[in-house]
């Protein structure tokens, strides 16, 4: 049992986020920094909205012109999550500079698993050779990649999503 829940870990997991368009990439990084109900196995996600070495601009986030992807990240999760609860499905990200979530996953039974997310969107729509060039180039920075990807229905035609 982690008997010090608000130690951060030692150990940061870089999980890289790949996806179409619409797949769902926002949805489930604003849902994960949702509040929830208590899980009975004490179960946890928090999302880390603001770490020591990139500390949030002053003022309003809609006037920030920082470029800095945990920066990036807060400004639109922070958006994205308000749609969430008040019933809206949040847009598809624009094509931008990748943004960067903290969150700490806890469990009894291991303690904090602190995770990066990075969300690069708009790369999925690059031509192959690009795609394969960028995701090597990411994955020398990740720990691993999590690719959202539709699940065709039995019967349907299968010829949109193997070109996606």
């Amino acid at each position: 049992m982690n008997t010090k829940p608000n130690r951060p870990p030692h150990r940061v997991y870089r999980l890289a986020l790949y996806g179409v368009k619409a797949s769902g990439k926002t949805c489930i990084l604003a849902a994960l920094a949702m509040p929830r109900h208590t899980h009975p196995g004490r179960l946890t996600c928090s999302w880390i909205e603001e770490t020591p070495e990139h500390p949030l601009p002053a003022g309003n986030s809609a006037d920030w012109t920082s470029k800095d992807p945990y920066h990036l990240g807060w400004r639109w999760l922070d958006q994205q999550r308000t749609r969430l609860a008040y019933g809206d499905i949040p847009p598809a990200n624009p094509t931008r500079e990748p943004m960067r979530l903290l969150y700490d996953f806890t469990a009894p039974e291991q303690g904090t698993i602190r995770v990066e997310l990075i969300d690069y969107s708009g790369e999925l729509i690059l031509t192959s050779d690009q795609l394969a060039s960028q995701l090597r180039s990411h994955m020398e920075t990740c720990d691993g990649l999590l690719v959202l990807a539709e699940t065709p229905h039995p019967g349907a035609d299968l010829r949109p999503l193997t070109q996606d």
